[in-house]
């Protein structure tokens, strides 16, 4: 016959990590039913469904009241933020100012960009052989997916002239500094954009 507890003698034999082990192996064997069981009779289901505005509606209901769906639902709205990359900016205060309203989530690598241009151009300054640029003055140009937001107020001045990809550098240092300068302004005109 299979002896599951030991007699004195044998337990006084024994190390302290053979007692422990078998005191440990008896409160698993005590507490192993609790554990199925709890597996089995879950006290609240959670339903997460999202609708048409990306507003997730969380839906609780215990297992007694399982047939009735409705009448003690609680429901809650929680928006779902979508995520976008933003590309040739790292400003934090920028990304805080957009997510505060919780819709918009900066990630590094999203389907959804969020850039920033300008309305100006680039062209061979005099003779073409010496491959000497200018650019034109423009304004700041937010780019979010397909849509376009020219912000006439913020004027990028002309370089040049000097190589392309120093002026391009310039162009790139200008829009920065305006983009940290006017992060709230060019947060709101992101959610034009979004919203």
């Amino acid at each position: 016959m299979l002896k599951l507890f030991p007699n004195r003698n044998q337990w006084k034999r024994w190390s302290l990590p053979s007692k422990l082990g078998a005191i440990g192996t008896f409160i698993a064997i005590i507490l192993a039913p609790f554990t199925v069981w709890s597996f089995f009779t879950p006290n609240t289901i959670v339903y997460n469904i999202y609708n048409s505005t990306n507003t997730e509606v969380v839906r609780e209901k215990t297992v007694e009241n399982e047939n009735t769906d409705e009448d003690l639902t609680k429901k809650t709205n929680v928006i779902k933020p979508v995520f976008y990359s933003l590309i040739g900016n790292n400003n934090l205060e920028l990304i805080k100012e957009l997510e505060r309203k919780k819709r918009i989530k900066i990630t590094n690598v999203s389907s959804n960009k969020i850039s920033f241009a300008h309305t100006g151009s680039i062209f061979v300054y005099g003779d073409t052989s010496n491959m000497i640029f200018k650019s034109r003055k423009g304004s700041l140009k937010i780019l979010v997916n397909g849509c376009q937001k020219i912000c006439d107020e913020l004027v990028i001045p002309s370089f040049g002239p000097a190589p392309k990809s120093i002026i391009e550098q310039e162009i790139n240092k200008e829009i920065e500094k305006i983009v940290n300068q006017n992060f709230k302004y060019i947060s709101k005109k992101i959610h034009e954009c979004i919203d």
